[in-house]
């Protein structure tokens, strides 16, 4: 696990059936409109949203964004694939 660094983004992998919603409530209690989901709309297959973390991160005068989601790579929407830096 890596050192936790608010000058920089940071990805949070939340887990399926894993008491998501309560986090996500923790996360948006800590992150505000920093907050970004990345899950799949799973009624139409829609892919999630590629945030453009560079821009997001410089509005904010680089401090603290979280890219909050499910990320799964066999499903095409890995941390790699969307965020590959």
């Amino acid at each position: 696990m890596k050192r936790y660094n608010s000058k920089k983004p940071i990805i949070f992998i939340h887990l399926p059936k894993a008491a998501g919603t309560s986090t996500r409530q923790v996360f948006g209690h800590w992150y505000g409109k920093k907050l970004y989901t990345h899950y799949i709309d799973e009624i139409t297959g829609q892919p999630p949203r590629k945030h453009n973390v560079k821009k997001k991160f410089s509005l904010f005068y680089k401090k603290n964004i979280c890219i909050y989601g499910h990320f799964n790579k066999k499903r095409g929407i890995g941390i790699k694939s969307y965020y590959p830096g």
